[in-house]
């Protein structure tokens, strides 16, 4: 009889009947791993589907720099965000741009989307052309802290009237 391994040769019932608990117990602890693979994928899928989306259709205007606009709030298990924004404006220049705060503290300012060419939405209109502008852009985050993403406007000067914006997020995988 061979005695090197933890089961007996030629089996017995007790050796069958080991045997079959063990697979018993490998194939529920296998179960229970790809189950909770599963379920973690099903989350991050229902909240790359969850678009949140704001937008402002009244005439801002009469303002000199920045203001806000609208916002929407956003929580990414992966640390990125997916965001689009943009809007129409005439009579002068302006940016579209946006902010993400997370945790009270800034993780995307303002200045920092308007200083990079490649991530503002610039815009210039004559007193009767209206045009629109937007982007959309993938964005580092904190993973699994709410972010508040914010539309900003940014007026050259006081003849600039904003006409509406739209700022669209969710999380990306």
């Amino acid at each position: 009889m061979r005695t090197d391994s933890k089961y007996h040769y030629p089996p017995s019932g007790d050796w069958i009947a080991k045997a079959l608990e063990d697979i018993r117990k490998e194939t529920l602890q296998l179960a229970g791993s790809v189950i909770g693979s599963v379920q973690s994928q099903v989350t991050q899928l229902q909240a790359v589907t969850a678009i949140e989306y704001a937008e402002f259709t009244n005439s801002v205007s009469s303002f000199t720099g920045w203001r806000d606009s609208v916002s929407v709030n956003v929580t990414s298990e992966s640390g990125r965000v997916e965001i689009s924004f943009g809007g129409s404006l005439n009579g002068g220049s302006g940016y579209f741009c946006y902010q993400i705060e997370q945790n009270g503290s800034m993780t995307v300012t303002r200045d920092s989307v308007q200083a990079n060419p490649a991530r503002r939405v610039a815009v210039t209109g004559g007193a009767s052309f209206a045009p629109s502008g937007y982007s959309h852009q993938i964005v580092d985050v904190t993973p699994g802290i709410p972010a508040t993403n914010t539309l900003e406007l940014y007026a050259t000067d006081n003849n600039v009237t904003f006409f509406g914006g739209s700022l669209l997020a969710r999380a990306a995988l």
